[in-house]
């Protein structure tokens, strides 16, 4: 009985890290778009819980929480997963159908495709294809680094909105150094062709 108990541990945390991944690092999650297989993904943490509510199954990821994928590394020390479900026959917990709500709670670190994000709380709502970063969120990629009390990514229109504390810290955008326009080399003159006109007779 024991041995079934942790074979279907597997097969669910398995489908559960599938799934995640492929919310965390789709490039378009237009429906229209042609669906294409993913590498597997594994998260790793020093305890898992599950729960089954009417509606939602919520999968807990407690201590040292890593996460691998396709593109994709990320570390936090609680990971929640809220996923709906559709009631099976043969499942007490009922078979995944798409995932609420993702939230990495306490040093949050992730590293995908040249981006480097931190901070200590960082939620994804799957369904409207929106990513919230608070506690000290830092941004960093090769165009510069980002700052905020609050910062916002819509995935689905490419939009991001940084926000200051209520009368405290205001947004801050660091970008590479701007060359000195004084020492800057003139551009030169462009070069224009002239043609003579025909002499009259």
């Amino acid at each position: 009985m024991k041995n079934k108990k942790i074979l279907f541990l597997k097969v669910l945390l398995c489908s559960t890290s599938c799934a995640f991944a492929n919310l965390m690092y789709a490039a378009d999650t237009q429906k229209t778009e042609a669906k294409t297989t993913k590498a597997n993904t594994t998260i790793t943490s020093d305890r898992v819980e599950m729960d089954s509510k009417d509606n939602t199954n919520i999968f807990n990821f407690y201590g040292n929480v890593h996460l691998e994928g396709e593109g994709l590394v990320a570390d936090c020390d609680k990971l929640e997963v809220i996923a709906k479900k559709t009631e099976s026959e043969s499942s007490t917990l009922g078979n995944v159908d798409s995932f609420e709500k993702i939230t990495a709670i306490g040093n949050v670190h992730m590293i995908q495709e040249g981006r480097d994000v931190k901070a200590g709380h960082a939620v994804i709502f799957a369904e409207e294809g929106k990513i919230v970063l608070t506690e000290n969120p830092e941004v960093t990629d090769s165009q510069g680094i980002v700052k905020g009390h609050r910062i916002i990514f819509y995935k689905n229109d490419g939009k991001a909105y940084v926000e200051g504390a209520p009368g405290g810290e205001r947004p801050k955008i660091i970008l590479p150094t701007i060359p000195d326009q004084k020492k800057a080399t003139p551009p030169s003159p462009p070069q224009i062709e002239t043609q003579e006109l025909p002499k009259k007779k």
